[in-house]
């Protein structure tokens, strides 16, 4: 039986709150779902009022500017994303929202037509251990679950993240869906034009995320210096995050400091060809909804070493060197293992990264949505 075409909104994150991720993954669900029959996917996006949009823009690190650019982006979240939704509700069939942060929304959408992609659970833990958090944090969290709870689909990138919400109990098996990341074109093995502008330069080891506690920095500070000290020749690359004074003056103090280039952000192009002229990649995260660095490094080529925690060893599979986060020395001699040449071959690194398309995404994303459709 041929599923009538339908249309899908796509709700996607404040272009202004700069989560550079979640961008992606929006972009990558409409780029490949119209190449799809059957579906019109659409973006469904607020921009904030001009003022609004500065305010969010500068987003300085001085307490006034923390606190207008989190008002900024309360506003658009809050007040006006859930008014676009008053005129959305009626020009698509299904509801798309690809950030589960974002999952209040909906609350003001039909429940049997709308569905979230949930990435991880932690924006749910004030309502979890709501004794540990304000009361602001716990109503925005118990909005949000509520939201995952009337969602007629939920998404999930990966098996992990789908225990987490199953051991809970927030989700009924039926309704979760399996649909993993992806990787995206400039994240190839081959040279690009963008390689050039590395040739050259001083051999370097790359960390790519940021700097939350669950990124574990503390322990990423530390590795970085014992590597830095191991292996003076190298440079040390962290993209994503912003080191703290306190962190510059302890790589200061330790000598390694004019060694480390940190980079707030990379566009898609410069940032594979960093990664595949580094000479490894470390992620020692504490906790990961999928952990996507993972398999953009393995895409270019790249030697990955990465915690021992569920979700990465199942993104990462045999093509990664796992170590358990307990012992900086241990790490620092995986990663000088893996600049000698030693761990998973280049094949079964890009073989591995294989695995994961936004093509696939994209068919498990339409593919929920119009098997909802058939039982209407």
């Amino acid at each position: 039986m041929t599923q009538a075409p339908f249309s899908l909104g796509v709700f996607c994150d404040l272009l202004e709150e700069r989560w550079f991720s979640m961008d992606l993954l929006g972009d990558m669900l409409l780029e490949q779902a119209a190449l799809l029959p059957g579906v019109h996917a659409e973006r469904v996006r607020p921009r904030l009022p001009a003022p609004l949009a500065r305010f969010a823009e500068a987003h300085g690190s001085a307490p006034l500017e923390r606190w207008a650019y989190r008002g900024s982006i309360a506003f658009g979240r809050y007040l006006e994303y859930p008014l676009l939704l008053l005129g959305a509700r009626a020009k698509y069939d299904f509801f798309h929202i690809t950030d589960h942060s974002y999952g209040h929304l909906a609350l003001g959408l039909p429940p049997g037509r709308t569905g979230i992609y949930c990435h991880d659970l932690d924006a749910y833990r004030p309502a979890f251990e709501p004794e540990r958090h304000g009361p602001a944090l716990r109503t925005i969290a118990s909005a949000l679950l509520a939201g995952l709870k009337r969602a007629a689909v939920v998404f999930h990138s990966s098996l992990t993240v789908r225990d987490q919400i199953l051991e809970r109990g927030l989700v009924a098996p039926e309704r979760l869906v399996h649909a993993p990341y992806g990787v995206a074109a400039e994240f190839q093995p081959e040279p690009r034009a963008e390689d050039a502008e590395l040739r050259g330069r001083a051999p370097f080891v790359m960390h790519v995320g940021s700097l939350i506690p669950r990124k574990n920095p503390d322990f990423l500070l530390e590795l970085l210096i014992a590597i830095g000290r191991a292996e003076p020749e190298l440079e040390l690359y962290q993209v994503g995050g912003t080191f703290t004074p306190a962190q510059r003056a302890e790589l200061a103090a330790a000598g390694v400091l004019e060694r480390v280039r940190q980079v707030p952000h990379m566009l898609r192009p410069e940032l594979s060809a960093h990664l595949r002229a580094t000479r490894a990649v470390v992620l020692p995260s504490l906790a990961e909804g999928f952990g996507l660095p993972v398999i953009e490094a393995l895409a270019c080529g790249a030697p990955v070493v990465v915690s021992d925690i569920p979700v990465l060893r199942e993104v990462g599979g045999e093509a990664v060197v796992v170590r358990p986060t307990t012992s900086v020395e241990g790490w620092c001699e995986a990663v000088r293992a893996v600049l000698r040449g030693e761990g998973p071959g280049r094949g079964e690194r890009l073989r591995a990264a294989g695995r994961f398309t936004w093509a696939g995404h994209a068919r498990a994303v339409v593919g929920a949505y119009a098997a909802v459709a058939m039982q209407r």
